[in-house]
């Protein structure tokens, strides 16, 4: 009844031999080890050519089972290789991008180090010159310290001119008026 079953095909294919458990692999050798006579595969054969080809795949299942029971752990050991791989890429990927941004920062901070640098230098310079501006103005003034005496007196000496100033001012007057307009001839 199985056999003549039009879907037994599809289903034989869409098997889900992933699946397969260890009790039901240990029934099959336990039942195939019992009929060991009835299950050669020349006998099968000469019975029944689907059954034959029913005991191939189902014998192909058992090797299938096998060989990825032995497989298994090592898709294990991939799969987490392949998990620590993808964690590693991830953390390379945030590490050079927080690579990447620490050198834009550090490229921001040596910039503006050197404008601060020039700036530093710049007032330096101006310093020194304000030094040497106020040095020169010090000797100055130093050099003038003793002109102040000088000019004291000589403010002294025009306070006096000053109060003569008109009296001399009017002999003055006088003088050009008596000398302007005649000569020397006529003033004789």
């Amino acid at each position: 009844a199985m056999l003549s079953d039009v879907g037994l095909l599809r289903a034989l294919q869409e098997y889900k031999k992933d699946e397969m458990k260890e009790k039901q692999i240990k029934r099959i050798r336990d039942y195939l080890g019992k009929e060991k006579d009835v299950f050669e595969g020349e006998k099968m054969k000469s019975v029944s050519r689907a059954g034959y080809g029913l005991l191939q795949w189902v014998l192909a299942m058992v090797k299938y089972y096998e060989v990825a029971r032995g497989v298994a752990p090592k898709r294990e050991l991939v799969n987490k290789l392949q998990q620590k791989k993808e964690e590693a890429e991830e953390n390379l990927k945030n590490i050079n991008k927080e690579l990447k941004e620490l050198a834009e920062n550090l490229e921001i901070v040596t910039q503006e180090r050197q404008v601060q640098s020039d700036k530093l230098k710049q007032l330096k310079e101006d310093a020194d010159t304000m030094t040497r501006r106020l040095n020169a103005a010090s000797q100055l003034i130093e050099g003038l310290g003793s002109e102040r005496k000088r000019w004291t007196e000589d403010l002294q000496k025009m306070g006096e001119v000053k109060k003569r100033l008109v009296g001399d001012c009017l002999l003055n007057a006088a003088f050009v008026s008596y000398a302007g307009p005649f000569n020397h001839e006529f003033r004789k």
